[in-house]
């Protein structure tokens, strides 16, 4: 369950049918807040049929897939060429979304965001926005952090973390042990098995 959930809190009031845009609301929250707050009410329709595709749409462009692919290659990216880079990418995203979307819906239903701080952070050099939060589902509660940019077009999430275990961190190292025993194509490899094992599920679904 914790690993799950660490997995599904990356993509964390449902909104009303027409799918109002929660940052035009007074709501008191930050850029950085309400980013998150964001996906967080979009997943929550991800069971919709009539609300999915435009939910999946905008949690996409607030998730930066391609910094959080490069930071979970670590040293290994900067030996990839791009073609490999952009593979890995492809694959990260369709194993994530894959993974999350099917039961984010029912998960995110009862689950409750509360801020308790934000503050500047640094990350190889990157200025990056911190929010601090703790989230709450079945009398439960864990710590999460976030870790975003400001990019042209707003913030975007590119790491969190759930009681300090940050996700990066998590699959750098199984990136890393994969690569050191099978290479950049055996990791490939193993990817592409895990999308299309996932892309199976859906069918039947």
């Amino acid at each position: 369950m914790r690993h799950y959930f660490i997995l599904i809190a990356f993509l964390l009031a449902p909104l009303p049918a027409a799918l109002a845009a929660p940052e035009a609301a007074d709501s008191g929250l930050s850029a950085a807040q309400t980013t998150v707050q964001t996906i967080a009410d979009y997943a929550r329709n991800l069971d919709d049929k009539a609300l999915k595709e435009k939910a999946k749409r905008r949690i996409e462009e607030l998730v930066d897939f391609s910094e959080l692919s490069v930071n979970a290659l670590g040293e290994h990216a900067s030996s990839m060429t791009a073609q490999q880079r952009a593979k890995v990418q492809n694959l990260l995203k369709t194993i994530l979304t894959g993974t999350i979307y099917p039961q984010a819906g029912k998960f995110f239903s009862d689950v409750n965001i509360a801020y308790s701080g934000e503050s500047q952070a640094k990350a190889d050099g990157r200025e990056l926005v911190k929010v601090t939060s703790t989230v709450s589902k079945n009398n439960k509660r864990s710590k999460v952090e976030y870790w975003l940019k400001q990019t042209p077009t707003g913030m975007r999430v590119v790491d969190l973390a759930i009681e300090g275990e940050r996700w990066v961190e998590n699959v750098q190292m199984q990136f890393d042990e994969l690569i050191r025993q099978k290479g950049v194509n055996g990791l490939v490899a193993r990817m592409q098995k895990r999308a299309n094992e996932l892309r199976q599920n859906q069918s039947k679904n």
